[in-house]
């Protein structure tokens, strides 16, 4: 069965930028990265996020809601069909 998975989503203001990806690890589970820092220093950090599809999902809803708020401007986002055989 193929499902719409937002691999990838990228938020930039002038000086910083906010990253996450979505990704099947090791032991078969999705897993949500998030990525932040300065545009032009090396501070910053990563964090996994959510763990399973469902959790996914509702973690980048809300992570959307900040972004926004925060006044990041959502510069790239990659979408893809993938045959998933649990959600």
């Amino acid at each position: 069965m193929g499902v719409m998975v937002d691999c990838s989503r990228r938020w930039e203001t002038e000086t910083r930028y906010y990253a996450t990806f979505a990704h099947l690890d090791l032991f078969g589970d999705w897993v949500l990265h998030k990525q932040w820092g300065g545009k032009g220093s090396r501070l910053g950090g990563t964090r996994v996020v959510a763990v399973g599809l469902s959790s996914i999902v509702q973690a980048m809803v809300v992570i959307d809601r900040q972004r926004a708020r925060a006044g990041y401007s959502l510069v790239e986002r990659a979408v893809k069909s993938l045959n998933v055989r649990h959600i």
